[in-house]
């Protein structure tokens, strides 16, 4: 693998932020909710593939409706630390919380 195929979290999170936003319309609705988190975990995968670079890639999203209540979540790994990571991506709106992982993996 080069140093030019190598990615970081800063490659990775505006795809996530694009995904998110091109996913997410309106309020907090219930049965939209369930849309929007399949759509987030396509729309970032199609976008990380786009990068054309060899890794393997896995997304979990995470959403809930912004009403006072907290959400606590950890990750953790081991894996070659030069090519593999991972990182987690917070959006908010008025009404909706979103929060994607990350994992990828070189080939």
């Amino acid at each position: 693998m080069s140093d030019s195929d190598v990615l970081q979290a800063s490659d990775i999170e505006p795809l996530i932020r694009n995904g998110i936003q091109a996913t997410v319309h309106g309020d907090w609705n219930e049965e939209e909710a369930l849309v929007w988190q399949e759509g987030i975990g396509t729309a970032c995968l199609k976008l990380l593939a786009g990068l054309a670079r060899p890794y393997k890639f896995a997304v979990t999203t995470h959403l809930s409706q912004r009403a006072g209540a907290g959400l606590c979540s950890a990750t953790a790994a081991h894996w070659n630390p030069n090519t593999d990571g991972h990182t987690a991506v917070i959006w908010t709106s008025d009404t909706v919380f979103v929060c994607v992982t990350v994992f990828w993996s070189a080939v």
